[in-house]
Parts: C-alpha cells; structure tokens; sequence
C-alpha cells in the first residue's frame, strides 16, 4: 500500500479483530509508524453486514476495525536514526575511555610505592 501512496497521502483500511477484540496486526503498524513509513491519523471501530437480519449465506455480523494513516518520510527516520547511534556509540567510547582512566588511575595509586622502588633501580642502573 505504501508504494502506491505518495508523500503525505492518506491509506485507510480495515482490519481483523481477534476474539478478544484486539487488532491482529497492531505489532505491525506500531513498528511501521515507529519507523516513520506512516503516521497514525485515525481509527473508527464498527459492525460489517450490519444491516443483515438472520445470517443470510456465510456473511455475519462481525466488528471490525478501520484504521486511516498518513504517509511519512521512512528517508528522515533513517537518517535520525543514524544520527542516533552514531552520537551512541560517541558515547560509548567516551565512557570506555573514562573507565579505563580511572582503572589506569587507581591501579597507579595502588602500585605506587612499588612503582616508585622500580625507577630507581632503573636509574642506578643507568647511572652504574
């Protein structure tokens, strides 16, 4: 449906309900609309073959969904998106750096009377 809608068009269908009355595909469409390919405008829940009286042939009385969604710029989110873990992964390696300075930084104070033994045995060695 999206191929054929242009940018900012509207796409309005309905859809299934299960038996607890639940939309069968709302995963779907919150991961499209979380991905920026629509936008949700609407929805109006009514009874399809409404107007039958006794159940005439295989048609039922059945409560159905109509959705109506706005289409948007998949191009945007992936380019926000991208953005996103690159400042992500920025940070990351800023926090890595900071924690391997402040590992460098205590294993120094800890070791620092040792550290401190092995340099001058370096310089006797260098002044012998």
């Amino acid at each position: 449906m999206r191929k054929y809608v242009k940018m900012g068009g509207f796409m309005i269908f309905t859809t299934k309900l299960n038996l607890k009355q639940e939309n069968q595909y709302h995963t779907e469409m919150e991961t499209l609309s979380n991905e920026m390919y629509w936008k949700f405008v609407t929805d109006h829940t009514f009874y399809r073959y409404d107007k039958l009286t006794g159940n005439k042939g295989k048609f039922s009385n059945k409560l159905v969904k109509v959705f109506a969604y706005q289409k948007t710029d998949h191009d945007e989110y992936l380019v926000r998106e991208k953005d996103r873990l690159e400042a992500e992964a920025i940070e990351h390696e800023r926090r890595e750096r900071e924690i391997e300075e402040r590992i460098k930084n205590k294993e120094a104070k800890l070791n620092a009377k040792q550290n401190e033994r092995n340099e001058r045995k370096m310089r006797q060695k260098m002044q012998a």
